[in-house]
């Protein structure tokens, strides 16, 4: 061997010999991140399922992992888990750098994970899963709480008696209860993610338009205060108006307005009472001037009794009263009458001769 190639020999080992060099660094500086996480770290053999590394916030809480199946000390399985997304990783379409996010609770300890697997090359050139576990027991807990509350909540909302909207804070539709379904015979699919003004508010019943900036609830998302109706009007799917009181409360959010909610009821026989206590104030009115009219002087006829009306017309007592209190008379005859008329039958002669 000449000189020259042996040269070339030992700079292409020194070259091999320093990208190893390089790389076991490298490797050593990812095992160093690794183990200062509070994560747990796990790789895994994407062939065999073995464990071939765990950081160690990994071997605080299940001891020494090396070695093992995933399955066996992740899930407590005795073989593959029905969910396992090796698959989906070593998928031909799926990107070098894809990420998949899961949840899952452990059953040796009972806590919840989220768990963050991608692939890479190990130092050893295998193929290995790289799955990073952040306890989210607390958060898991929260949402659990939190989702149960809002089930309550809309449970509530459902059975009540008043319609409900609530409304972002570009007052679009986010939710609307049965009730106010049935009410305005809007159904809520029809309604998510538009403006309810325009909808429901927007015009008046005699045909004018109401502007949004005029809206009550408008001035609850720009304000941020409460307001109540007491009488106004929606527009109801089939173009009909119902009367409504309500009331229009803002959700903050670190005291800025995030939306509103909007409760209504319908006052429908509340309108018809009015108009009910309308007709008889007017009745009663026109009872009184007809009594005012008779404690005045009444024109009588000395000889007949009959008095004159507003018209100049001769009537019988009984008939001007009839038309002016509703009066009805029965006739009948007094005693004294009574017996001036048997007496006059008789021929005799009566008390006043």
């Amino acid at each position: 061997m000449d000189d020259e190639t042996r040269i070339a020999l030992e700079g292409q080992q020194q070259r091999r010999s320093s990208a190893r060099d390089s790389t076991v660094v490298a490797h050593e500086n990812l095992l160093a991140v690794f183990d200062a996480l509070d994560a747990g770290v796990t790789v895994t053999d994407a062939e065999t399922f073995e464990l071939i590394y765990a950081n160690a916030a990994m071997k605080d809480l299940f001891g020494d992992l090396v070695g093992r199946k995933c399955w066996e000390v992740l899930r407590g399985l005795g073989g593959l888990c029905p969910d396992c997304n090796m698959g989906k990783l070593r998928e031909e379409d799926s990107p070098p750098s894809r990420v998949l996010i899961r949840e899952e609770r452990n059953p040796s300890n009972d806590r919840w994970y989220e768990v963050r697997d991608r692939l890479m090359r190990w130092v050893d050139g295998r193929l290995v899963r790289v799955s990073i576990s952040t306890d989210i027991t607390e958060r898991h807990a929260n949402q659990e709480a939190l989702r149960a509350s809002e089930e309550r909540l809309r449970a509530a909302n459902e059975a009540q008696g008043e319609g409900l909207f609530v409304i972002d804070a570009q007052g679009c539709l986010t939710y609307a209860n049965p009730k106010a379904q049935a009410l305005l015979g809007w159904r809520e699919a029809d309604l998510l993610g538009r403006k309810l003004h325009d909808i429901i508010h927007g015009h008046m019943p005699d045909g004018s338009v109401r502007a949004e900036h005029l809206c009550p609830s408008a001035q609850v998302l720009l304000s941020g205060e409460a307001i109540e109706v007491h009488d106004d009007h929606f527009q109801r799917q089939d173009g009909g108006f119902l009367p409504v009181a309500y009331a229009a409360s803002p959700t903050l959010r670190q005291g800025v307005v995030t939306g509103l909610v909007l409760t209504f009821h319908d006052i429908t026989s509340r309108h018809a009472l009015v108009r009910e206590q309308a007709q008889l104030i007017q009745q009663l009115q026109a009872a009184l001037a007809k009594v005012k009219r008779l404690g005045g002087l009444l024109p009588i006829c000395a000889w007949c009794k009959r008095i004159r009306n507003d018209e100049g017309y001769w009537q019988q007592v009984e008939d001007y009263l009839g038309e002016q209190t509703g009066t009805e008379f029965t006739h009948g005859v007094c005693t004294e009458c009574a017996k001036a008329i048997h007496a006059e039958m008789d021929g005799a002669p009566t008390s006043s001769e």
